[in-house]
């Protein structure tokens, strides 16, 4: 076995430059940090060929004493802390005292800084770790930082650098997420002598927001505002139809520090769920004040990771907040919305978050008492169908058009307007006719509005399916349908009877690890019941591995879809005015289950820019 030997100051100074500094985008951390715990308000980062030749970082902070320009450079030398109790009670980004001497070991690093209460500033210059000079300067209160030639003396490390595009996109995200962590600092980044953002310092989030995406984006943001005994959480939260196909845009901010969280993560997606589809993440900005010792920001090198007691208690509190939030806000997207998220064309678009007044004028235009007991009444060809009272499917092929006309919609409003509270959240609209016919095209007080059929119906289906037992509203089988099930399969059917029995399906154990079904909800067709049922069981097996929750999320939200009224059925005024009604008092009427739009509007600006009717 070889000897144990103490390692040289140059080796240990390489060891802990790589685990702090791997790359420019993390020096370009680790001194801004530094400003901010300055006091800063102000941050100029300038870079060039992407970091990997020079980076400067400026700032009118408190600065650095004459007679602590040296010590600045020791390893674990640091003005945050004093003792190990300090690292439970943090309120500065950096404290662990490496970021300086680590930079300093892999470049050509040059420090001048000045305190306000001095005459002068120092001037500081280091090589590879290495003091060449030390000597006054002139410069004004606050501390400027120039690292050129990063890695010259680990080439190793620089050759696996990236490209200059992908190592200056880097910095330029680290950028715009720490002026979210801290809009009361004006940034401005500078990148080969040109600046390519700027953040105004206001102090009010928006603004950044705006700085980082667009005013148009902003505007269509909503705002957060939590407070409770554990935590105070406000932020802004994108609406659904501005979503990203990763989550980095999710920007979680924790007692100022911009952090990476995966529970935090997963539960602002949960609060999203059902509003934007399977696979796309919101863009949220939300920034959370936690009492230091619920955190332990001491498990990354880069602190970009920390550890916080109660996660679990923290992320549920935080996932509720949000969705009640979102259930309260008029979520309808706008055609504009779907154009372009990076427009930075100024209009003025009228969508208010508040929609008191919108439900108030509802309540007061909708034909709440509707007289006509048959809810659902299509004419074709000179004949008739209702919807019967057990809301069995009907069909009739029309001699026309060869369409499938379909009519299975609850045809008890008055009932279904009770149940839900006359909560109603859209605008009055009046129904104008059928497009395609996939499409219900209606007029709103604000705009034109087209409703997808079978989204709106599904969403409806869904919220009733979810929100009543059918265990007393069933078709019973003339003849039992047998089930040949695999063991586990048949245990979680066991385990889970009654609760099938609550959703409609009746279910009895017909020998060993075979099961009959007796009978389905009353809403689904018999062969569609069965059909719907046998699809998902095969599921059931992988499902168990996962919450049960989500997988009865899974079952209700597939048996809504199919019951939901398709695309491509011929739907008359009644049908489609209540379809609209019942859609208007769903807890969340904006999308479908699977998170697609069930209606967007064009706005009246929207239309009077098409048809240029603007001055």
């Amino acid at each position: 076995m070889n000897r144990i030997e103490v390692l040289d100051n140059f080796t240990v100074g390489q060891i802990a430059a790589g685990e702090v500094v791997q790359r420019p985008v993390s020096v370009v951390k680790e001194l801004v940090e530094n400003s901010l715990d300055a006091g800063a308000d102000q941050v100029v980062i300038e870079i060039t060929e992407g970091g990997k030749k020079g980076i400067i970082i400026s700032d009118n902070g408190i600065g650095i004493r004459h007679d602590d320009i040296k010590r600045a450079f020791y390893r674990h030398a640091t003005s945050k802390i004093a003792s190990a109790g300090d690292l439970y009670q943090l309120s500065t980004l950096g404290f662990r005292g490496e970021a300086l001497p680590s930079i300093a070991a892999v470049s050509d690093l040059i420090l001048v800084s000045r305190s306000p209460s001095e005459q002068a500033g120092q001037k500081i210059h280091l090589k590879g770790g290495d003091i060449i000079s030390v000597k006054a300067a002139g410069c004004p209160p606050g501390t400027s930082v120039s690292a050129t030639d990063l890695f010259f003396n680990t080439p190793a490390r620089r050759k696996h650098l990236k490209s200059t595009g992908t190592e200056s996109s880097l910095v330029a995200d680290i950028v715009q997420r720490m002026s979210l962590a801290r809009p009361e600092v004006r940034f401005v980044f500078k990148n080969n002598d040109r600046v390519v953002f700027r953040s105004p310092g206001s102090g009010k989030l928006i603004d950044a927001v705006s700085s980082v995406y667009n005013v148009e984006l902003a505007k269509y943001m909503v705002e957060v505002d939590e407070q409770n005994d554990i935590l105070y959480a406000e932020g802004l939260l994108g609406k659904p139809s501005f979503n990203r196909k990763t989550r980095s845009h999710i920007y979680l901010i924790i007692n100022g520090r911009y952090v990476r969280n995966k529970a935090i993560y997963q539960a602002v997606d949960e609060a999203y769920s059902g509003l934007i589809l399977s696979g796309r993440h919101p863009v949220a900005v939300i920034s959370l004040q936690l009492n230091p010792a619920l955190l332990d920001v001491n498990i990354h090198p880069a602190k970009m990771e920390i550890k916080i007691d109660k996660e679990n208690e923290i992320a549920d509190l935080l996932k509720c907040s949000i969705r009640e939030k979102l259930k309260n806000t008029l979520l309808i997207p706008t055609y504009k919305s779907y154009k372009s998220n990076n427009t930075s064309k100024k209009e003025d678009i009228n969508e208010s978050n508040n929609i008191t007044s919108i439900i108030n004028e509802n309540q007061k235009k909708l034909n709440i008492n509707n007289k006509d007991d048959n809810f659902i009444k299509i004419k074709q060809d000179d004949t008739i169908y209702n919807l019967s009272q057990d809301n069995l499917m009907h069909e009739k092929e029309s001699e026309q058009t060869g369409n499938k006309i379909t009519n299975n919609i609850d045809n008890n409003y008055e009932e279904y307007k009770n149940d839900y509270n006359q909560q109603i959240k859209l605008p009055y609209l009046q129904v104008i006719g059928q497009l395609l016919p996939t499409y219900i095209v209606a007029g709103g007080p604000d705009g034109l509005y087209i409703i997808d059929q079978h989204a709106a119906h599904e969403r409806i289906m869904y919220e009733k399916l979810l929100n009543t037992e059918h265990e007393n509203n069933v078709q019973w089988l003339l003849t039992p349908v047998p089930l040949e099930l695999s063991y586990s399969t048949s245990v979680f059917i066991q385990d889970n009877i009654l609760k099938f029995k609550q959703m409609g399906f009746i279910i009895e154990e017909f020998g060993e690890e075979t099961y009959i079904i007796r009978a389905v909800p009353a809403h689904l067709s018999t062969n569609e019941g069965i059909i719907q049922f046998t699809d998902l069981i095969e599921e059931i097996a992988a499902a168990e591995n996962n919450r049960e929750n989500t997988f009865w999320d899974k079952f209700i939200t597939s048996l809504s879809c199919r019951a939901a009224v398709k695309s491509g059925e011929i739907l008359s005024n009644e049908v489609m005015n209540n379809l609209v009604n019942h859609l208007s008092m769903a807890e969340e009427p904006y999308t479908c289950p699977h998170g697609r739009p069930t209606l967007v509007k064009i706005t009246e600006n929207e239309l009077l820019q098409m048809f240029k009717r603007t001055n």
